[in-house]
């Protein structure tokens, strides 16, 4: 089996199991050159700082998912290579 990085990683806040800020705690130091979206419809201030600080490149509200996130993605892809 091969290991094969992704362009870009998008995670919601709330999964079951590991939580959005964690799992970029844990796999933004892993693969540091992956751009990573995080989306949430717990959209506030300070869970985007929080996201920005754990890791995150980019953070999207659900709210603004269809008219933010493809060029959130092009951006981010854009920037990190």
């Amino acid at each position: 089996m091969r290991n094969v990085l992704a362009d870009v990683l998008i995670t919601d806040l709330r999964m079951p199991g590991m939580g959005g800020l964690e799992f970029l705690r844990t796999v933004g130091g892993q693969y540091s050159d992956v751009p990573v979206i995080l989306i949430t419809g717990y959209a506030n201030d300070d869970i985007a700082v929080e996201a920005l600080r754990a890791g995150a490149d980019s953070y999207v509200p659900k709210m603004d998912l269809v008219e933010r996130l493809v060029e959130t993605v092009k951006q981010d892809r854009c920037a990190g290579g």
